[in-house]
């Protein structure tokens, strides 16, 4: 599967603002995907401070978007979140690739601008795999990163048309 035609932007939120964010162009589902981005985390994070992100997802169909209701939490779904109770243990994996980053793997995460290794972060694609009942199509989806006072925190949004390896390349 290929992912392909990507936009993204920041929706707002008043702790953090993703300033750029960059992937290839298509996107080979499968192989880890190096992602370029540059952020500014603006407010502290405490334990307690977040309180869910919400993803909400549509797929365009005969031009119009429709939203992938949550099924047992894939698609439009509200996720529970303590930042700080789901921080990576230290010397783990997802721990180095915080550090990589110049973020702690402990609270607080003070305001800090996060930016992405000269090549690109690693992201694994595999996922996308796990929900190829999705198919292809066009997506949009929005995350949503709310505070326990409900405020909105950050928020991000992208685009992306996702196609079958056999598709794309009629395509080209």
């Amino acid at each position: 599967m290929f992912l392909s035609d990507s936009t993204w932007k920041d929706c707002g939120g008043t702790g953090g603002t993703i300033e750029s964010f960059s992937i290839p162009d298509p996107v080979v589902i499968g192989p880890p995907l190096p992602i370029q981005f540059h952020a500014t985390l603006k407010e502290a994070i405490v334990s307690g401070l977040i309180a869910n992100v919400s993803v909400t997802i549509h797929r365009t169909v005969f031009g119009e978007p429709i939203k992938i209701p949550c099924v047992q939490n894939i698609g439009s779904c509200t996720y529970p979140l303590d930042v700080c109770t789901k921080m990576p243990v230290p010397g783990s994996k997802q721990c180095d690739q915080l550090k990589k980053l110049g973020v702690p793997c402990e609270c607080p995460v003070n305001p800090m601008v996060i930016q992405s290794p000269a090549g690109g972060l690693s992201v694994n694609t595999t996922a996308i795999e796990k929900v190829s009942w999705l198919a292809k199509g066009h997506y949009q989806v929005q995350a949503q990163v709310f505070t326990k006072t409900n405020s909105l925190f950050a928020c991000f949004e992208v685009e992306a048309t996702l196609t079958e390896a056999s598709s794309f390349a009629e395509v080209e």
